[in-house]
């Protein structure tokens, strides 16, 4: 009985897993199209559905932040349990506590990337950004150097080294270049950069 029990339960779990999926493809292309406050209200109808769907929170987390509205954002991927991270929901965290300024938390998250998956260039870029963000000139060009220069890379790198280095004259902002698919086969990239204005002297 017991196990027919556990094959039943393994069936409806499967059912419904299959239908969150269906649900959240539909949306997907709401996404593609940018049809960004359609697609929070789809995605809050099916959380109601599935509270504790993990990957209806952090689709709904992105979509706020791409929508720039990032203390939704923020409160909703710290909904998430800390023993279900990975990958892309560290690099959510950075992405969204990077533009709500909160650069001490944003240089922590790095280093557990870091520390844990297998995407350097990504975090030591971040974490440049974020001590660039809080006047550690010295720290952020440490972060760059540790980023291994590649032909693809090399631009974006000495830029961001160019404009620290420039600091003294420069003033420097935060600011974001943004690509993303919704295929699997294409995962979403972040592009950190820096956006400056000279100061001239009177």
């Amino acid at each position: 009985m017991l196990k027919w029990k556990l094959l039943l339960a393994c069936f409806l779990f499967s059912i419904a897993f299959h239908a969150q999926n269906e649900e959240l493809s539909k949306i997907a292309t709401l996404i593609e199209d940018k049809k960004f406050d359609e697609s929070i209200n789809e995605l809050l109808v099916l959380e109601k559905k599935y509270p504790s769907a993990v990957e209806v929170k952090f689709k709904l987390a992105q979509v706020y932040f791409w929508n720039a509205n990032e203390d939704k954002a923020f409160d909703k991927i710290s909904e998430i349990e800390t023993t279900v991270m990975n990958e892309d929901i560290i690099n959510l965290k950075i992405q969204v506590q990077q533009k709500r300024n909160q650069f001490d938390q944003v240089i922590a998250l790095c280093d557990f990337g870091i520390s844990n998956y297998n995407n350097p260039e990504f975090y030591h870029t971040q974490k440049a950004l974020a001590y660039a963000a809080l006047d550690e000139m010295d720290l952020a060009l440490s972060s760059l150097s540790k980023i291994e220069i590649s032909d693809s890379n090399k631009s974006k790198i000495n830029y961001l080294k160019k404009e620290i280095l420039n600091k003294r004259k420069n003033f420097i902002t935060v600011g974001y270049l943004q690509t993303n698919s919704i295929s699997d086969d294409f995962p979403t990239w972040y592009l950190g950069s820096l956006e400056y204005g000279h100061k001239f002297k009177k």
